[in-house]
């Protein structure tokens, strides 16, 4: 992608390898689905060469990394709400408003076993334990989570993949695991989710997290502070701005019931968000926009 030529090459070698599956699978009025990735533009700009129907989603908030995708596309579903009114504002009615999804359906699907190695690692840290699912670097707020830990060192920080940034003794990283392996390292007392985000950086503050509905499928209290997407689930989340506030909505999490009827409401709210559910809310959007085309192309010929 840092050479034109290379980057044009690439595009229609892809283009190529698509058109040739397109073919053998005998699709009908097949649409094209693209995010913002850097080699992205060329591949959308080939395919509606081609005559592709094109479906740009925008998942993250950085408005200007989107502007060409969305000029290229035919649809635009955008999931942030930020981004949708920002889009929506400069695109009118091209941009639609795609919920998040997740996984698929978390009530119905098997639960993988951790490695051994993994299991022995997590059985030796300490409960209560605070599990963000994922690396910290460039999304959690380091300064809150060192203060909540150095006023509660009996809790037990937990993340992956990355390095231990504070040198705190109750925070704790473990090497990754597949995602149907976090069950069985969620599943102990005294874990919850934990979503300490930096709400100063307007990506962080506008995203929607994968993680929330990881924690929701598997019933978690989760703790976080307070990002725009989290304020939509009010009697689920327990949220704090502050080390303080933050440490007075882990202990209300920890204290919440296992048969408190949140976690069921926790386990309907991410299977509401599977991908499972994603054709059912795509298909009529997708219809409608086939249409209106359709008509496009018949009056042009006309």
């Amino acid at each position: 992608n840092r050479y034109s030529r290379l980057s044009k090459l690439q595009a229609f070698v892809l283009r190529q390898q698509i058109v040739r599956a397109v073919k053998a699978l005998g699709l009908k009025d097949p649409v094209f689905f693209y995010p913002h990735a850097e080699y992205c533009c060329s591949l959308a700009a080939e395919m509606k060469d081609r005559g592709f129907d094109l479906v740009h989603i925008c998942m993250d908030y950085e408005i200007p990394d989107h502007l060409e995708h969305v000029r290229l596309s035919d649809i635009t579903f955008a999931i942030p709400e930020a981004a949708f009114l920002e889009l929506q504002r400069l695109f009118g009615d091209k941009i639609r408003k795609l919920p998040q999804f997740a996984a698929p359906n978390s009530l119905d699907r098997e639960r993988g076993h951790a490695p051994a190695s993994q299991t022995i690692a997590i059985s030796e840290i300490p409960t209560p334990r605070l599990v963000y699912l994922g690396n910290v670097e460039g999304r959690v707020n380091l300064e809150i989570v060192k203060q909540v830990l150095e006023l509660h060192p009996e809790w037990h920080f937990v993340s992956f993949g990355s390095a231990n940034l504070l040198v705190q003794p109750n925070w704790h990283v473990l090497p990754w695991v597949p995602q149907d392996c976090w069950a069985g390292l969620l599943a102990a007392d005294g874990a919850i989710g934990f979503l300490p985000y930096d709400c100063s950086d307007p990506k962080n503050l506008h995203c929607v997290p994968l993680k929330l509905f990881d924690y929701f499928a598997l019933g978690l209290p989760v703790v976080g502070t307070p990002i725009t997407y989290l304020r939509e689930f009010p009697e689920l989340m327990y949220l704090g701005n502050t080390a303080k506030e933050l440490s007075d909505a882990i202990r209300l999490a920890l204290e919440e019931p296992k048969d408190s009827p949140k976690r069921r409401k926790r386990l309907l709210v991410a299977a509401e968000h599977s991908i499972d559910n994603l054709s059912r809310i795509l298909s009529p959007l997708l219809a409608e926009e086939g249409e209106f085309r359709f008509m496009l192309r018949k009056s042009n010929k006309g």
